[in-house]
């Protein structure tokens, strides 16, 4: 099948060239984009493994290796936006930051406008909410844009949960941008591969991965909520772990089928 052959295809590549490999400004020129040498000497190790290699194994292997490619292409991308600072001059930064706000708190004028102690109201750590993307850089703004304008209901509800309620609850935000530097983590690792491999290797499932780790870590917050902010950490081990334990694509099934529990009882009220 095409999924048992995308493994024996990572199994017989021993590994893709690293993430470190593919964005390191010294590597030579062919090795910051997809190494096609190397794609066709995993192909050759895979046939070279049957004697009578069938035109559909080489159609199914033709097609996995594209999805590997595929894959190191958007590590690239995602450690380029990682690596890239918020900047609060440039405007395309600026608006994305605004559309957050104006998805989280509609028709809500910021006292103060851009530098404001509003923005704490969502989960930010200051005044000026672009200190706060430091470390995952402009990755997790567009990860906090995704789930505050597709799942806005979901961490409009957080956000109402953490007001006023700021030494017991998760800050929506800043936790959203935990849960960026969590999927980079996984990423790195390779746990999540086989999910990009089955879902699409695009930034669309990488913004999906990061609202899944957001509601898992909500979601066992719920489950035994700690008596104070400072139970954060632990919350966020037992989460991880769970997820590890559970797998990717596992996490993301559970996730859909939330997603359509609630759409459901949206419906019904």
């Amino acid at each position: 099948t095409p999924d048992m052959t995308f493994k024996f295809a990572v199994v017989a590549a021993a590994k893709l060239p690293s993430l470190k490999e593919y964005t390191d400004p010294k590597a030579k020129p062919a090795r910051i984009h997809v190494d096609e040498k190397h794609t066709w000497d995993v192909r050759a190790r895979v046939l070279s493994a049957f004697s009578k290699p069938s035109p559909k194994l080489e159609e199914n292997l033709n097609a996995c290796l594209r999805q590997l490619n595929e894959l190191a292409a958007l590590k690239v991308e995602v450690e380029r936006l990682r690596a890239t600072p918020y900047d609060d001059t440039n405007k395309e930064h600026e608006a994305t930051l605004d559309q957050v706000w104006a998805a989280l708190e509609p028709g809500r004028k910021r006292t103060g406008g851009r530098i404001s102690a509003d923005w704490k109201d969502i989960g930010f750590t200051g005044n000026d909410p672009g200190t706060d993307f430091r470390g995952a850089g402009y990755l997790s703004l567009l990860s906090l844009h995704h789930v505050a304008n597709v799942h806005t209901q979901d961490l409009r509800r957080h956000v109402a949960s953490y007001k006023g309620n700021e030494l017991k609850y998760w800050p929506p935000a800043t936790t959203s941008i935990n849960a960026t530097r969590w999927l980079l983590e996984m990423l790195e690792r390779g746990e999540l591969d086989l999910a990009l491999h089955q879902r699409g290797s695009d930034m669309e499932t990488i913004h999906e991965v990061h609202r899944a780790l957001l509601r898992r870590f909500a979601l066992t917050w719920d489950r035994a909520p700690p008596p104070t902010i400072m139970g954060f950490g632990l919350v966020q081990r037992v989460m991880m772990h769970e997820t590890r334990k559970m797998g990717v694509s596992t996490l993301m099934d559970a996730d859909d089928r939330l997603e359509e529990i609630q759409r459901a009882a949206l419906l019904v009220q």
